[in-house]
Formats: C-alpha cells, structure tokens, sequence
C-alpha cells in the first residue's frame, strides 16, 4: 500500500538532487517572436504570420543555439501582450525582455515581428497592431514602434545587453482612414519618424523602405521577406564563404532575392532596410557547416496514430478542446492542491504517446549517448522510500522487459530523453504540460476516472488491495506491467491511470490559484520540484484518479517514476541540428562499453599556483595567475586503466616497447617491463603505466576515432582547475597531511620507500584500483596520488606567459610534457594541487599515467 507513500514521496523530495539538463550554445540569447495573424474589426489576416513565427523560433534555437525557454514566442499578441514582453515607455524592467535577460548583460535579444500595422492617423507615428485593435484609433490602442526602439536602445546604453537585433515583417500599406489594407500584404510603416541617435547601437532589418508594402510568398507560404531573410540566415547569404552572415550580407541577399520576386510576382516595389550596425553578425556556421533550412511537415489529423523512426514512441494525435481542471469539492479522496477548478482551452491538436515510454525506447537513447542515471534509485520496502544503490533503470529491484514502462528516472533524465528525440527526429518533443497530461487523460470525461466513477484492476495497474467509490478489491501485482496491457481511453492513450507516475514540464505550485488557462506549462513557482501525474502500479485507487498531482524533485529517481512524450502536429519547420546532446556539470556518461566513465565539469576561473607561503611550495608554480575556462567540457572520473588501454592494443596492435623505468635498486630504465608487467600485480582496474605521453596521445586519437568524439589530454590548467575543483586549499580535501590516506594512495607505513611516511595506512604498496578513495568535489577520483597523469603542455620553468584561458601552452621546450598530482611513490610535498613535474615525452616509467578530457560542443 503506498497512499502514504504519496505524502513521504513530497516530503522527501525536498531532500533530493539529481542530475542533468539542457545546455546551448548561447544559453543567455532571449528572442522575442510575434506572429499575429487573426485581427478583428474587419482587418484581413496575415495568412502565414504564424509560420513566419514559429519558421524563426525554429531559427534562433537551430541556428543561434538559443536555449528555448529563453525563447517568448506570441501568437495573436494583443497590446497588453506587446506591453508585457516588450515593456512599455514607463515601464521597461517590468518586461518578459528585461526578466529574461542574463544579470551580467551577456544576452544577445533577437525581436520578431510579423503581422499588420499602421500609422496613427493624427500623429503618423508607427505602431504594431495588436490582434484586437482598430486600425482607426492606433494611438490608442496600438503598440508605437518608437517605444521599443526606444526600449532597446536603453538596454544597449546601461550594457544590460551584449547585442540587438530586431526584424520587422511589415510596412504601411492602404488607407487606414477608409478601413481599406490591402490584401497579399502586412501593413505598417516602420521607420520612426524622427531620428534617434541611440539607433546605431542597435541592427534593425524591416521588410520594406518608406511607404512601400510588404508582400507574402504564397508558394513559400511566408511573407516575402521572412522567406528570403531566413534563406539568408541558414547560409544563403554567406557571400564571402568566411561561415558567417552579416547584416549587410542578408540586406544585400534581400536585394538581390526578395526586390526581384516581388517586382516579379506583384509588379511592386520591395526593398528591405537596414539600419544600425550593419557589420553585425546575424547567423554563424556550426562545425564549418549551415544546417539545412527545415522544410514544411503537413499537419497531422486527430485520431492519427505515427511513428517519426521504428524505435521511437508511437504517438496519437488528440483534438483541441476545452474542459474543467481541477476536482470538484465533492470528490472523493480529493486534495486542496486539485483546486479551484478551472477553465483551460487546448486551441491546437498534439501528439501524445499511445503508452508511456518503454524501456527499449530509453535504453536507445543510452545506448546512443553514453547517458548515465546513476546507480541508485528511491524505492519503497519496508514502508519506507529509501535510497537504494545498485537500483536503476535495468534493474528497479523487480523483473521489467523492454516492452515494460521505463522507471527510475528523473524529471531531468526525461528532460534529456526528449532533448535527443528532438535531435533524432527534428520533430520537438517535449513533455506535456500538466494542463495537457489532465486533459488527454480524461479523454473528455467529468468523472474521476476515464472509466467512469470508480475503477478496477481489470482496468489499470494498481494496489488492488483497496476500493474506490462502489468499487471492489482486486489484485495486487507489486511492480509495474507492459504497456498498453489494458483497455485505452477514448483519446486512444493506455495506461494514464496507474502503473507509474508521469512526469510532466511544469514547476510545482501548491493550488492552480493563477495558473495558465492555455493549457501551456506553467514555468514559475519551485522549479526545482517538478509535477507527477497519474499514480503507479503501489498506490491504491484514490490517488490514480484524473485530478491527483503530486510532486518530486527535478533530479530524483524513483521506482515507480517514469514519463510520457508529446510533440506538436500543426505545420512545423524541423531541423537537425549539428549539436550533440548537451550536457550539464555533475553528469556522468560513457561514450561506448570499454570507454573511459566521465564527468561534465562545470566552467569557471580560479587562482592557478601556489602562494609563497604554502607548505612544499616550489618556485615554478609561480607566479600566481587568473584562469578563466569558459568551454564546457568532461573529464575521466578516474585515470585511465589497464582494461581501457589495453582495448586500445587489441583494436590497433599497438607496442609501447619492452621497457620502462622502474625502481628495483636504482631508478633505471629496464627491458621486460611494460604495461602489463610492471614488476608489480595489476589487474584490469588498476591504472595504466609505463606508458609515455606519445602513447597517451595515440590512445585519445584512438579513442575519438571510434566515438567521434574529441578527446583529448587536459590542459595543465585545466588540470589543476579540475583536481582543485573550487578549493584554495594545497589539497582538494584541505591544507593538512594527516587525512591523506583517506583520499590519496601515496608514500605510506606500507611503502616500500626508506623515505619517511605519512603516519597511516593507505593500503596499498603499489598501485591501487581507481576510484578506491574520497572523491573531490567535481566527483574526480586519484587526481592525487596513486600515478602521476601526463597533460597536454610543453615544459616551463614557471608560468610567466602562460595561456589564461586554461588552453595547453604548447610552446618552450616541447621534447618534455608536464606531469600533474603525485603518485603512489610520492610523498605529501608532491601530493599538493599546484605541484608540478615533467618528463621526456617518450619515457615511460612505472609511477606514470594519464587521465582523459572532452570537449563538449
């Protein structure tokens, strides 16, 4: 019975943290996108304003790597809208713009805008015209250009912003006066009237000079000049091939494209304007190469059941709608938190998973990305929820297969799921939002069930030990069932009561007091904690129902948690992108089987070296300098082992020789050691050693040439940023010596050295198994002791010159490679974050290894 286990599953969700999410390319960029097509009073639509919209949101997430909850994007804005997101001339810190932008002034704002417009009859200034406004009275109730150029020009000033751009889709066109625009064409003239000089600080790209009108393209389906513009943006308008489109470049590409089609199509006149900085850059090529501007997919019809590959879940397209959310107070087993009821509209169809995402369809995603949930999972014995290590996915702690629900997954690991799907298909897949997760689950019905009143076991999976309404007791069957084992609801979705709880998009909120009513996700609240629907297979039948909404933290892991996909089905423009899947700080991942387990670190600067009054210090870990890393990339939790190394031998038959410097007697150089005899016992978990930075460098080139992945050694600054993972200290663990067994394996009581030890015991002689001690706060094991790791950079005396941004220093006296965090053979001198050794680039010797580093994109 788990009906409390539904409370503790709150409260101990507080107490939990997880892992992964979303990273961009330029995660602090905000775009602001208006498509208004359906005006009122008579104001004929802007046909493909909705396309132009969705095609350029499309645009700044594919292209400009914009992260999409950055992205505003408005259909049919009326001017309270307009005046939310873009503030108004009282009022700019109040704006959706200004709240979304990075408090260190590093967004770069993109604006678009598509629909009618018109200049005020008294004082032919220009506005945008909201979807519910007069083209008669627009100084009332329009939206004044000069307002948000005005807006974004103080933005610029006060350095709240890296960069604008803005791009109208509009111009005048008709007589306003006489209720006559002309049809084929947006309408509003866009310069302002009067010059601004803040202007030049801003790019502005409009759709048509002076008094001219903006036409659409009704074989693109676009207007004219959104057509043309994002033909330039995704690399048409490169025309000095140098992977970048300037403003001047996409103006140029409208002249010569957009003037001629629309003197050709309509015998009018159309040239776009530029204003502003006209060398700004408006689109970049990704990996050396622009995406393929996404083609049209026709919309999808309710009822239709699809697939977007074989292994993808299979979808069913649901109707539009309007239905009451919530739970009435009469409502048996009813929560405050289900209420007030409320009115919500679904005004689109949408794709819904048929069944909840199996684990055949995430052990895909694994497979394909190295993606890691961790070894430990909550689960509920005892009746209890506790952490359980060795509990995951594969194995929850009772018999799954693959065509069973996929459980112990996060919100975040969902999150990542969708993200990959997305890439994998070009479709946006997403999760649903809770308003949509309540309204395909009743499929259209009031009660609290889509079965009616009550429910069975012959009906869902659940703890049958218990009765709802006048229903009866049935089985109890203790873990989860294969999906679409019982009868679908009328939407054709299997499964949206029990068998396990659904993750959904939105951030937890005690009531629906101000929740959206568009059946969008709501994304404010505790965002840390996200929303579960549905019940699973250990509630009883109370807390399976329609209304029943518990929540959970973003990054925890339960046995009874798992999700469902959504997809939007209207006209869309997919594309994708030449990113890999993002990743985030703390999430661990393999790229294949026998490759090296790693870990996302997150960027940051430190201080590199050593102050002149820590303990052991040695002149070269001076002078003390400031390195900023601002690349995301992974490392190697631990160092290399012989297992990994020696899949490298199998696969190329490569020979690191027949000797190795060792000391039995003297430190010298003798034939018959090599990496698997290195006159001690290893085994395949042991680090690797014996092995010289060439041979580490054949290894990452081996390595990236199976994953195509970029691997690599790590900078020396890196290096230490990493080991030091955001401590000061001269260990990561802190200043002193005495506590150095339980982190390092280096010179001990055990060690075979006369040189005076440490007074502990560390365990071991020689070598240790990676991963035998504490880890530092990046997660990374033995980054001292244990074997010294060769990084990437030439010798130096000291850091006079070196590189600031943590890159290798890859000139001086390259014949020699530096050698980072001590060894079994070392004593607490050497075992210090800013410690520093170096030898000939092709010595090998028994005390020396390598750990491994990744870009990510």
């Amino acid at each position: 019975m788990r009906n409390g286990a539904v409370v503790a599953a709150v409260l101990l969700s507080g107490l939990l943290t997880g892992e992964t999410g979303a990273a961009f390319r330029n995660p602090d960029g905000v775009a602001l996108i208006i498509g208004n097509r359906a005006y009122k009073y008579d104001v004929p639509q802007v046909t493909y304003a909705h396309r132009d919209a969705e095609a350029f949101r499309r645009y700044v997430v594919d292209v400009l790597g914009f992260d999409p909850e950055n992205v505003i994007h408005e259909k049919d804005a009326d001017k309270a809208t307009l005046e939310r997101i873009f503030g108004n001339r009282d009022n700019l810190t109040g704006s959706e713009l200004w709240r979304r932008l990075h408090q260190d002034g590093n967004s770069d704002v993109v604006v678009f805008y598509s629909g009618h417009g018109i200049p005020g009859l008294n004082d032919k200034r220009g506005y945008l015209l909201p979807v519910n406004a007069h083209p008669d009275t627009a100084e009332l109730n329009g939206y004044p250009i000069d307002v948000l150029y005005d807006n974004l020009v103080k933005l610029k000033e006060q350095k709240a912003v890296r960069s604008v751009h803005v791009f109208l889709d509009a111009c005048f066109s008709g007589d306003s006066g006489g209720g006559r625009l002309i049809g084929a064409t947006s309408a509003i003239r866009v310069a302002p009237l009067r010059e601004s000089s803040g202007l030049d600080k801003l790019t502005i790209l409009t759709a048509a000079s002076g008094k001219e009108v903006a036409s659409w393209d009704k074989t693109a389906k676009h207007g004219l000049f959104t057509h043309h513009l994002l033909d330039a943006l995704y690399g048409g308008g490169d025309a000095d091939a140098d992977g970048q489109v300037t403003a001047a470049e996409a103006k140029a590409y409208l002249d010569r494209h957009m003037t001629r089609a629309a003197r050709r199509t309509f015998g009018r006149v159309q040239n776009a304007d530029l204003r502003g900085v006209e060398t700004a850059v408006l689109a970049r090529a990704v990996g050396g190469m622009f995406p393929v501007r996404p083609g049209i997919v026709p919309e999808r019809q309710p009822g239709q059941r699809f697939r977007d590959c074989p292994t993808c879940p299979e979808m069913v397209v649901v109707p539009a709608g309007s239905y009451e959310m919530g739970s009435p107070a009469s409502e048996e087993g009813r929560f405050d938190l289900e209420g007030p009821v409320h009115r919500v509209t679904i005004a689109d169809p949408f794709a819904v998973g048929m069944y909840e995402v199996t684990r055949a369809e995430f052990g895909r995603f694994v497979e394909a990305t190295g993606y890691s949930t961790g070894d430990a999972c909550l689960a509920y014995e005892s009746g209890k929820f506790e952490e359980r290590s060795g509990r995951l996915w594969r194995d929850p702690g009772f018999a799954q297969t693959d065509q069973h629900p996929v459980v112990c997954v996060s919100w975040e690991d969902a999150q990542a799921y969708v993200r990959w799907l997305s890439q994998e298909t070009g479709q946006a897949y997403r999760l649903l939002s809770e308003a949509e997760w309540e309204y395909v689950a009743r499929a259209g019905t009031t009660t609290p069930f889509h079965t009616g009143a009550t429910i069975s076991t012959k009906q869902a999976n659940y703890d049958g030990n218990y009765a709802y309404g006048s229903g009866r007791q049935g089985v109890f069957r203790e873990r989860t069932v294969p999906v679409g084992l019982f009868s679908p609801n009328a939407f054709g979705l299997y499964d949206v009561h029990g068998n396990v709880w659904e993750w959904v998009a939105d951030c937890w909120n005690e009531s629906y007091r101000g929740a959206p009513t568009d059946g969008i996700a709501w994304v404010r609240g505790d965002c840390s904690r996200r929303v579960l629907r549905g019940g699973a297979w250990g509630n009883d039948p109370l807390v399976i129902r329609s209304a029943t909404r518990i929540m959970g933290v973003a990054g925890s892991r339960y046995d009874d948690n798992g999700f469902r996909v959504a997809r939007a089905v209207g006209e869309t423009f997919p594309v994708r992108p030449l990113i890999d899947l993002k990743r985030q700080p703390g999430q661990r991942f393999r790229n294949c089987p026998t490759c090296p387990e790693m870990v996302v670190v997150p960027v940051g600067r430190y201080e590199m070296g050593s102050q002149a009054s820590e303990a052991g210090r040695n002149e070269n870990e001076g002078p003390v300098h400031r390195v900023t890393l601002e690349q995301s990339f992974a490392v190697g939790i631990y160092e290399v082992t012989r297992g990994e190394f020696g899949s490298f031998v199998d696969a190329t038959g490569y020979s690191t020789g027949n000797s190795c410097f060792t000391v039995e007697g003297e430190l010298e150089e003798r034939q018959g050691r090599h990496w698997r005899d290195p006159g001690f016992a290893q085994t395949d978990q042991h680090p690797v050693v014996c092995v010289s930075w060439e041979d580490a460098q054949a290894y990452v080139r081996w390595l990236s040439q199976e994953t195509g992945q970029g691997y690599r050694l790590l900078s020396e600054a890196e290096w230490e940023y990493v080991a030091r993972a955001g401590t000061r200290t001269a260990r990561y663990w802190g200043p002193g010596e005495s506590e150095q067994c339980q982190y390092v394996n280096g010179i001990d009581e055990a060690a075979f050295s006369g040189r005076t030890p440490v007074g502990c015991h560390d365990g071991y002689v020689y070598t240790s198994p990676v991963g035998k001690y504490t880890p530092n706060a990046f997660g990374l094991h033995d980054v001292l002791g244990n074997v010294f790791e060769w990084v990437a950079d030439c010798r130096h005396e000291s850091y006079r010159g070196a590189p600031s941004d943590g890159s290798a220093w890859e000139n001086g006296a390259c014949s020699r490679r530096v050698l980072r965090g001590g060894a079994w053979v070392s004593g607490p001198k050497h075992l210090r974050s800013a410690s520093r050794s170096w030898g000939g680039s092709r010595n090998r010797n028994y005390f020396s290894g390598f750990r491994v580093a990744r870009t990510l994109n």
